[in-house]
């Protein structure tokens, strides 16, 4: 208090000293009038001991050069002096709030607020650092929110301490900057930093703004400076699932140890922030964990109880060298993003026909398979672009809901022998038609006008994006029976049921028919059977047969089109279920990604020979870039469970189970991920609850946890009345055969587990 009336009287000429209103470390802050324009300003005056060892002429001399800074996301500095032994500074008095207010009531904040906030300090950061003025002490106390913008304030202060620093600095016990928010070279106590250091506080303040804490915390100082200089921070999504791989990225990058290691200049930040156009998943679950992948899944339920204790209590083995197609991604999240733009196509509507029907689904898969073509475009599957249809949605909506930065729609009518197809490019942030068309060709002429779409598209988003490059030649039929079957196996694939896959194949063989040089039609043929085998579907297919057609289907694919990515991709997914080499499966991999570096599958299917290989966090990496891809594909979503459950994420694995029945309710596996999620988090009776029948081992398991042996002993003895042996097994013969070895595991019964 008397400070305080020194202080009022010191400034009384000038400004009238209301009331303290905070203090710091380095500083306290009045509210105070400004006398001359009559208006409301905070003084900030510094520690006294602080302002001894300083020395008033070289706290002013520092200082005006923040005083010079000029920039709208900056805290402007009014005045500053020193009045009867105080050394003050004066900037505008903000009626909002402190990012440290916010998050102490929020502690998460929503991922587009977040965002914001990031880019428009990081937009001031990249302004003062071209000044030649680093901040070092970016933290949330520091970043002032007013009128739904953010401002960095202190610029000033902890500049001039820096630049005056020396040996009494350290007896006092003043900290320059924050430990929570200290780069490494910060923390070592360099002298000659540079903004890639205040790039690696704002990074920890945008890590709590998602996770609600920062990357490191300790009781003791010296613990949490000792994390930022030796640890790797935990990933954020470990704290928040549903933040999206894009994000995860740019803080990991951020927070990189070395400088070298970050993005250049925050201004480079701020621009790969600007490509993240879902930063956190909102309404269908997290994919963008890193997870393990679900081949363990088939262990768990197909062999003995070796597996299934090592299922609950050993840990994940660790990661070897990644493979070429991880150092490509490696090398494009340098650049700051994997994808430079993204697309959703939509299918075409017939005009004379007021309806979309097969023929503008068409024309809207061709675009798709050409635009996957393109490296650094996300172009999302056309299932997920058809879960859409007929929910009234506004252009930012959908752009929201898919996550992605452009939408491609367009109209086509007959007109005699000639067909007129109009084509629309739009920006879906601003709503903007950043590139239209219109075309009239033959009928004869149509199919080959889907090819020049996709070349104009490409280039519309090669002018208005940099560093996309554009696609190469792919055969398709020009067919139009062959084209429309082709599809209808197409989107009966996505869905993974039972009867779907069965449909795929009828249709896929049908195109054949029509067309028996149709590449794609034979890739879609090896997917059917390779995925018949992995779900393990009862019935329909000569089971032990699938694995082999499928190589030998994508063989033909291969000899009729070597560029056809899906069937590299497809052979591949077969090969590591039957587990040839991983060298020769990689390669296959590899080839596909080079085709088409954008295609879910190939990245959905790779994760499996990853994980078989060890490789957790990389096979994690590319399922959730799968389901980024294909965010509304119901086997993406259950790949992804499958995924959690193997990297003993139960709960992920049980909320995107959940996500995938929400999207195809027939679907078996995601309930058999749930009860083993349930089963193995203890909570048996929540398992029991879901009435899993279905799952006979799972069921019985449940039971016998809860108390009810008599019930799971029931159900066994069902189990092995039903199951035969001899000429007449079949599959599902050897399912429950499964169930009752899954149950021998469990239970401890190791001789009838591994009869």
């Amino acid at each position: 208090m008397e400070d305080q009336e020194r202080l009022t009287k010191a400034l009384a000429d000038r400004y009238g000293v209301e009331r303290e209103i905070g203090s710091g470390g380095m500083a306290t802050v009045f509210l105070a009038e400004d006398l001359k324009h009559r208006r409301k300003v905070a003084v900030k005056v510094l520690d006294p001991d602080l302002a001894e060892t300083l020395g008033a002429e070289r706290f002013l001399r520092e200082i005006e050069t923040a005083a010079n800074l000029t920039h709208p996301h900056i805290l402007p500095l009014f005045d500053s002096g020193e009045a009867d032994g105080f050394l003050f500074y004066v900037t505008p008095y903000m009626k909002g709030e402190s990012l440290r207010n916010r998050l102490t009531k929020e502690k998460q904040l929503p991922g587009e607020d977040a965002i914001q906030i990031t880019r428009e300090i990081a937009d001031a950061l990249a302004y003062a650092h071209e000044e030649g003025v680093i901040h070092r002490d970016v933290k949330p106390a520091n970043i002032m929110l007013e009128a739904g913008h953010a401002v960095l304030a202190d610029f000033g202060v902890a500049h001039a301490v820096a630049e005056a620093r020396d040996d009494r600095i350290t007896r006092t016990g003043t900290s320059l900057g924050t430990p929570a928010y200290m780069s490494p070279e910060q923390a070592t106590g360099e002298r000659d930093l540079d903004g890639r250091s205040d790039q690696y506080a704002l990074g920890c303040v945008l890590y709590e703004m998602l996770a609600g804490h920062p990357p490191f915390t300790g009781a003791q100082v010296e613990a949490v400076v000792r994390q930022h200089l030796t640890e790797k921070p935990p990933s954020v999504t470990q704290a928040r699932p549903s933040v999206t791989g894009e994000v995860a990225k740019v803080i990991n990058r951020a927070l990189a140890k070395s400088p070298a290691d970050r993005f250049k200049t925050t201004g480079d930040m701020a621009a790969a922030l600007a490509l993240t156009t879902t930063p956190v998943q909102k309404s269908f679950g997290p994919f963008s964990k890193p997870l393990g992948i679900g081949l363990v899944l088939a262990a768990f339920l197909a062999t003995a109880g070796v597996a299934l204790s090592t299922l609950r209590e050993e840990d994940a083995p660790t990661s070897p060298d990644p493979s070429p197609a991880a150092q490509l991604t490696a090398e494009q999240d340098q650049a700051g993003s994997r994808y430079r733009a993204s697309v959703a196509v939509f299918p075409f509507e017939d005009i004379g026909q007021g309806e979309k029907g097969l023929l503008g689904h068409g024309i809207a898969e061709e675009i798709n398979a050409q635009l996957t073509q393109v490296v650094g475009l996300k172009v999302i599957s056309r299932t997920s672009v058809g879960a859409l249809e007929g929910i009234p949605l506004t252009t930012p909506e959908i752009a929201d809901t898919l996550g992605v930065s452009h939408l491609l729609e367009g109209t086509f009518q007959a007109e005699g022998d000639s067909v007129v197809v109009t084509v629309q490019l739009i920006e879906a942030s601003t709503d903007a038609h950043i590139w239209a068309e219109t075309y009239l060709r033959s009928l004869d002429g149509f199919f080959s006008l889907r090819d020049e779409i996709a070349r104009q598209v490409t280039l519309a988003l090669v002018e208005s994006v940099p560093d996309l490059r554009g696609p190469g030649a792919h055969s398709r039929t020009g067919h139009t029976a062959a084209n429309e079957a082709f599809l209808r196996g197409t989107y009966s694939l996505k869905k993974r049921t039972r009867q779907a896959i069965l449909d795929a194949v009828a249709a896929f063989e049908e195109t054949l028919r029509l067309d028996p040089g149709f590449a794609l039609a034979y890739a879609g043929l090896a997917s059917a059977h390779g995925l018949w085998v992995s779900y393990g579907y009862p019935g329909g297919l000569e089971h032990y047969r699938a694995a082999a057609r499928s190589i030998a289907y994508a063989n033909l694919a291969i000899a009729l089109d070597p560029d056809a990515a899906e069937a590299f991709s497809s052979r591949a997914y077969v090969m590591t279920k039957a587990g040839a080499p991983a060298a020769v499966i990689q390669r296959d991999f590899d080839r596909a990604l080079q085709l088409q570096p954008n295609l879910a599958d190939v990245h959905g299917w790779l994760s499996h020979l990853l994980v078989r290989e060890g490789r957790f966090e990389e096979a994690l990496n590319e399922a959730a870039t799968a389901i980024e891809l294909d965010p509304l594909a119901p086997g993406r979503r259950t790949g992804y469970a499958i995924d959690a459950l193997a990297a003993r994420e139960y709960e992920d694995a049980i909320r995107e189970a959940e996500v995938a029945l929400s999207l195809e309710a027939q679907l078996t596996w995601p309930q058999e991920i749930i009860g083993q999620s349930l089963l193995l988090l203890g909570r048996a009776d929540e398992c029991v609850e879901k009435d899993l029948k279905s799952h006979l081992a799972i069921w019985a398991i449940c039971l016998g946890e809860v108390g009810r042996v008599e019930e799971a002993e029931a159900v066994i003895d069902s189990t092995a009345a039903l199951t035969r042996f001899g000429e007449e097994t079949d599959v599902s013969d050897l399912a429950l055969l499964r169930d009752l070895t899954a149950y021998a595991a469990w239970t401890g019964q190791t001789e009838e587990a591994v009869q």
